[in-house]
């Protein structure tokens, strides 16, 4: 109301002389222009966040893309080894004898797969190795066998990918299977392959829990140019036998990046020591290790921030000129400069009218009766506290709260009573909630909702019982045996390991409160999960 008395001076001001409304003017001037300034600031500093938030989503969006395809990758290579070690113990059985088909190699000292009748150059690998041809029956032979078994999900894993330069099997055995099939002068087992990282990752000494791991970036031997790859050990039950692998090259994972780059965002990938993998093609000075998880910071005149990927031990970029989101900025915030401008006039009425909304703000989430925040606002924030409390190591309790027989209350005070008795309840929420982490509100009718987080589950519990024999003790001097009041509570109570969604705890509660109702009122009912 402050606000609309400056209004009353406008009649003075119309009707005073020119010397006079010089004197009633400049300072409204002055003040419109403080004004203006400041929203302008405001207004540019609220842009500002939104342009550094939109980075934040791009990296979000990336992450979960590149997340989705190096899981698919990972579990490709789980299968393979599940396979892998399942015909070596023998649970699944190998008919298919390999020897028969190995030769001597004699430029590599080694041997060589050739061609099977009825196999074409897409349906099989080849096998490479050093030393004399394995014997029939024997471990080598074996093992070789297994990898032939290998070929369906080889071949699956490549055409379901074309990009995919190679799938393959290295034993400490000292043989290569590689798909898809590779002339022996092209690519031929070397002693160096176990020296590796696709193979020392894999050794029981560096690898005892015996994960999947990802390579650091390398030059492929094969000619298909820089390339990462993820691995998996394989065991015949207790002994290491080697290591399945699929490899992925930095170029098609500059492929995948490209699909979220424009002409103003750049991404770059990284692994978690701050190695390049892919990227936009300018080169840019950025330090990844400056650079906090899910922040934006300034660098070499960029706005850059960084997301964790959580299938690859690697760090997403994503930069944007600082320039750009100054302009976006300045662009969004120009318009109310422009019209506060050519309306000075008016920047009274814009006062009044910024008072205004701020009010209808605070309407929209409060109830008018009870003043307690509304069902709006409840389904606005609940699952962003759920989230805060699972995310904090909290317990997170939902309590429903109902006037026992309201409806008869009512009838027999009149509804004015009712609603008399919902403000003083509403009251006695809010001095009985000290917490900040406390909130209550007014869902609808005589129904009542309070989010709360604790370290104990029974702090949750005491708390429901504290509301309840506080409205017992407030009522307990009245004589008319109508006019005191009973609530009925139903409570849910979240650990902080257990996942579930809002819907899921606002049922149990409702559920609760319906059993407090039917044991016969005025009293709690919790279930935890």
């Amino acid at each position: 109301m402050r606000t609309f008395s400056f209004l009353s001076l406008l009649p003075k001001v119309c009707n005073s002389s020119y010397r006079q409304w010089l004197i009633y003017t400049i300072p409204l001037g002055i003040l419109a222009i403080l004004f203006s300034v400041s929203v302008a600031v405001y207004l540019f500093n609220s842009n500002l966040a939104r342009q550094k938030e939109q980075l934040q989503q791009i990296a979000a969006k990336t992450v979960a893309t590149f997340d989705h395809e190096m899981t698919q990758r990972a579990y490709s290579v789980m299968a393979m080894r599940r396979t892998a070690e399942q015909y070596l113990t023998g649970r699944t059985l190998l008919t298919f004898d390999p020897t028969h088909y190995l030769h001597r190699y004699e430029k590599s000292i080694g041997y060589t797969l050739s061609l099977p009748p009825g196999y074409s150059e897409n349906d099989i690998g080849n096998i490479t190795g050093a030393g004399p041809v394995p014997a029939t029956n024997s471990l080598i032979a074996k093992e070789i066998a297994m990898t032939i078994g290998l070929l369906p999900l080889f071949k699956t894993i490549v055409n379901r990918d074309l990009d995919t330069p190679w799938v393959y099997y290295t034993s400490q055995n000292r043989f290569t299977h590689i798909f898809p099939r590779a002339s022996p002068s092209q690519f031929f087992y070397s002693d160096k392959s176990l020296e590796y990282d696709v193979f020392t990752m894999a050794l029981p000494k560096n690898n005892p829990q015996r994960k999947v791991f990802w390579t650091p970036p390398y030059l492929d031997e094969a000619g298909k140019g820089m390339m990462v790859t993820v691995g998996a050990p394989v065991y015949q039950e207790n002994a290491f036998r080697g290591t399945i692998a699929i490899d992925i090259t930095l170029s098609k994972l500059d492929l995948l990046l490209k699909n979220f780059v424009t002409s103003q965002i750049q991404i770059f990938l990284y692994t978690q020591k701050g190695d390049f993998l892919a990227g936009s093609a300018e080169a840019l000075s950025f330090r990844p290790a400056d650079i906090s998880p899910e922040s934006v910071i300034e660098q070499a005149n960029y706005f850059v921030t960084d997301a964790d990927l959580k299938s690859v031990p690697w760090r997403i970029l994503v930069a944007t000129p600082k320039k750009t989101i100054i302009y976006n900025a300045l662009w969004y915030t120009l318009p109310f400069v422009l019209v506060t401008a050519f309306l000075f006039a008016c920047i009274l009425l814009v006062i009044a009218l910024i008072a205004s909304l701020r009010v209808a703000q605070e309407c929209s989430i409060h109830d008018g009766l009870t003043g307690l925040y509304n069902r709006r606002h409840f389904d606005v924030i609940a699952g962003k506290e759920l989230a805060g409390a699972q995310r904090e190591g909290n317990y997170f309790g939902l309590i429903m709260i109902d006037i026992d027989h309201f409806k008869h209350y009512n009838d027999t005070f009149s509804h004015q009573a009712g609603d008399e008795l919902l403000k003083w309840l509403s009251q006695i929420l809010i001095n009985t909630l000290k917490r900040p982490t406390d909130t209550a509100f007014r869902i609808g009718g005589e129904e009542f909702v309070i989010l709360t987080k604790a370290d104990h589950p029974e702090q949750i519990e005491s708390l429901a019982h504290l509301l309840l024999s506080t409205v017992a003790e407030e009522t307990e001097g009245i004589n008319n045996a109508l006019r005191k009041v009973t609530l009925s509570a139903g409570v849910t109570i979240l650990a902080p390991t257990t996942s579930t969604n809002l819907d899921a705890l606002y049922a149990k509660s409702d559920k609760s409160l319906y059993r407090a109702k039917e044991q016969g009122r005025n009293q709690s009912v919790s279930i935890r999960i």
